[in-house]
C-alpha cells in the first residue's frame, strides 16, 4: 500500500475517532442538559426530558456506530485486510446503523409532527437527514457485493498459489 493512502487512512481514523470522542460527550454532557433545559423552558415540551434525551440520544448513537464501523474498515484497509471475512460483517454493521440513522432522524421527525413543533426548516433538515442516510445504506449495501466478490476472488487467487 503506498505511503499516501496510509496516511490518508491515518488522518481519516484520527478524524473518525475524534468525532467518536465529541459523541460520546454529547451523550453524557451535552444531551442530557438539552433534554433538561427543553423540558423546562418550553410548555410543549414540559415531562418530555427523556423522550427528548431518548430521541437525541440515538441518533447519536447510530452515528457513533457507524463512524466506529467506517473507522474499523479504514483501518483493515490501512492494514491491507480489507478483503478478508471479518470486513464483510463490519460492512453489514455499517449498513444497518446507516439505516439505524434514518429511522433516529424519523423517529425525531414523528414525534415533533405528533408536538406540533417543526417549524419547516428543521423538517428541510430531517427529510434530507433521512434521504441521506438510506441512500449511503444502498450504496454501502451495493459495495458489499463487491467486496464479496473480492473477497471470493482473493481466497481463490490464495488457493491456486
Amino acid at each position: 500500500m503506498s505511503t499516501k493512502t496510509k496516511t490518508a487512512a491515518l488522518f481519516a481514523a484520527i478524524a473518525i475517532w475524534a468525532l467518536v470522542v465529541i459523541g460520546v460527550a454529547f451523550l453524557g454532557l451535552f444531551i442530557p442538559i438539552l433534554s433538561s433545559e427543553l423540558s423546562e423552558t418550553y410548555a410543549e415540551y414540559a415531562g418530555d426530558s427523556l423522550t427528548i434525551q431518548v430521541l437525541l440520544s440515538s441518533v447519536v448513537a447510530t452515528g457513533m456506530v457507524t463512524l466506529t464501523s467506517i473507522a474499523w474498515l479504514v483501518l483493515r484497509l490501512k492494514n491491507s485486510k480489507l478483503l478478508l471475512e471479518p470486513s464483510l460483517q463490519v460492512v453489514s454493521v455499517l449498513m444497518f446503523s446507516l439505516f439505524g440513522v434514518a429511522a433516529s432522524f424519523a423517529a425525531l421527525l414523528t414525534w415533533l409532527s405528533v408536538k406540533n413543533t417543526l417549524p419547516p426548516s428543521i423538517l428541510l433538515f430531517l427529510l434530507v437527514a433521512i434521504l441521506l442516510a438510506i441512500a449511503a445504506a444502498f450504496v454501502v449495501a451495493s459495495l458489499k457485493s463487491v467486496l464479496q466478490e473480492a473477497t471470493a476472488a482473493r481466497q481463490e487467487l490464495e488457493g491456486v498459489i
